[in-house]
């Protein structure tokens, strides 16, 4: 009885020392699963495009199967391109019809469903991609005569933001004009960045010496914007994934959860910043990725504390091509990246094959 009673003994205390094992195994294999592998220069593809003669590339977004690109061309020309990549034949097709041509390009911004933004100055026009006529439409009544700043889209709503520092909406299902939107609570001044997130609206700005950020509960119309968080330096971009609000700065990039409100210490508790200047954020998949001002893309999947880079160089160091200098944005769509220079060179990336 007591070899019988000694054999149960040690099977009971090796249950939780064998629940144990099993967990980690899970653990460990869960982490491999969701992490990415570490690329190298030659996984990056450039695409053969005739984008030619371009002075400046603005920006670059993906809607569907489709890049949009906007610049100066070298003649001062602002001009909007699409980039069919679902074919093998990269060929740029202008779609600026509508747009008045000047000396400096336009931003585009994505809307729900297929709607494409472009904005400058006092001008705001959209353009459905669907359509067999693809003009550009003045979508300005209803706004002041001060420059747009910030143009952001969610599902429902459109807002922009004017230098006088007021603050607009408007319903993109519908062509009713602008409404002025709320100021409540808000310091006057300029809006650095603007971020809907759930039934919430963020945003930046200056308030004495410091750069402040506020939110208000889009559902609760009469309410007031509240403080959300304080910072020390100006907030260029701000992003969201995982209810994790991200606010990049141009010392650093920072994770804030949104649960927590009023988070003024210099870093968060379970993520590092990541300590260059940010000049585009993208998620996607529950992955936030960073691009900086030194052609680096870093991202964030929640599995450690520290931002990881993605790959080896993207731009070629031994390359004499000066139009593949300076990357000024990126996207991603269907797994894959893109990335665009100055001079409008663009590389691909297939995030597909990036589990271990």
């Amino acid at each position: 009885m007591n070899t019988l009673n000694s054999g149960c003994s040690i099977k009971k205390q090796l249950q939780p020392i064998i629940a144990a094992i099993f967990l980690l195994l899970i653990l460990f294999f869960t982490q491999s699963c969701h992490a990415h592998r570490y690329y190298s220069h030659d996984d990056w593809i450039p695409i053969d495009t005739d984008l030619q003669n371009i002075r400046e590339v603005r920006n670059m977004l993906s809607i569907g199967k489709a890049l949009y690109i906007s610049a100066v061309n070298k003649a001062g020309i602002s001009k909007v391109w699409k980039i069919d990549i679902n074919t093998s034949n990269s060929i740029a097709e202008a779609v600026d019809t509508g747009l008045k041509t000047k000396d400096f390009a336009y931003y585009l911004s994505v809307g729900a469903g297929s709607i494409l933004y472009a904005f400058i100055g006092t001008e705001v026009y959209k353009l459905d991609i669907t359509s067999n006529a693809a003009k550009w439409i003045s979508i300005k009544d209803g706004l002041e005569n001060g420059y747009v700043q910030l143009l952001y889209s969610d599902d429902k709503t459109l807002w922009a933001s004017t230098s006088s520092g007021k603050l607009f909406e408007k319903d993109v299902a519908n062509d009713n004009p602008w409404k002025e939107f709320s100021t409540a609570g808000l310091p006057k001044g300029k809006t650095f960045a603007l971020q809907p997130i759930d039934n919430n609206l963020y945003l930046s700005r200056r308030y004495a010496n410091q750069i402040n950020i506020y939110y208000k509960n889009l559902n609760d119309g009469p309410s007031n914007w509240e403080l959300f968080g304080s910072f020390n330096s100006i907030i260029n971009h701000l992003g969201t994934s995982n209810q994790s609000l991200y606010v990049s700065m141009y010392t650093d990039l920072r994770k804030i959860e949104i649960a927590v409100p009023n988070e003024t210490t210099p870093t968060s508790s379970y993520k590092n910043p990541l300590q260059y200047e940010v000049i585009a954020l993208h998620s996607t998949d529950g992955v936030m990725y960073a691009l900086t001002d030194t052609s680096e893309i870093y991202f964030d999947d929640g599995s450690s504390a520290d931002w990881k880079k993605l790959s080896d160089s993207i731009l070629d160091p031994d390359s004499n091509d000066s139009s593949f200098d300076g990357i000024v944005d990126f996207t991603i769509t269907d797994n894959t990246m893109y990335v665009i220079t100055k001079l409008g060179k663009i590389l691909k990336l297939d995030l597909a094959p990036n589990k271990k």
